[in-house]
């Protein structure tokens, strides 16, 4: 029996117009945590029209999620931050 794994489609609701008449599109809020940079900046997610917050240490992203969590989150799980690695924030 094979496993399957189904995601939800994203798609972007419109909010009205924007200043040059132009139809505007909310925007789904994606927290990135990784160490790395030339990982993380990554421009399909900001070119499919997504908010892109960029974290390089755990420690930082707590408050960022209790003030305002994301939709999503991609999460490097070998952070090379000591105590706080990706299974830590993921606990």
């Amino acid at each position: 029996m094979q496993a399957s794994l189904v995601l939800p489609r994203v798609t972007l609701k419109e909010v009205g117009l924007n200043n040059e008449g132009q139809s505007r599109k909310l925007s789904h809020e994606i927290m990135v945590i990784e160490d790395d940079m030339n990982l993380a900046e990554k421009y399909e997610l900001m070119d499919s029209g997504f908010h892109v917050s960029y974290f390089k240490s755990g420690r930082n992203v707590f408050q960022k999620l209790k003030s305002s969590p994301p939709d999503a989150i991609v999460l490097d799980i070998l952070l090379e931050e000591g105590e706080m690695d990706g299974w830590a924030i993921l606990n």
